[in-house]
């Protein structure tokens, strides 16, 4: 079984490298969600501003909670 604490800093490298790229793709108007791994589906901010939105939303706050995430894994490998 991995440790947690090296768990979450993986998580933690994963979303820090996700962050900019994120970052990039809202504000060009396109998002590009993973949902296959060879051809992610892309939103366009011009062509389906509803579906843009919700799509940046769902890509923010899974990154975010993947953050939280590994902030709480690396916090309880310190304390155990």
């Amino acid at each position: 079984m991995m440790n947690p604490g090296l768990a979450g800093l993986f998580a933690g490298g994963v979303a820090g490298v996700y962050v900019p790229t994120l970052r990039d793709q809202i504000r060009d108007g396109r998002i590009e969600m993973p949902l296959g791994g060879i051809n992610p589906i892309g939103v366009r901010r011009d062509e389906h501003p509803l579906a843009f939105l919700l799509c940046s939303v769902a890509m923010v706050g899974c990154v975010a909670i993947l953050l939280i995430v590994s902030a709480i894994l690396v916090v309880r490998a310190f304390l155990s």
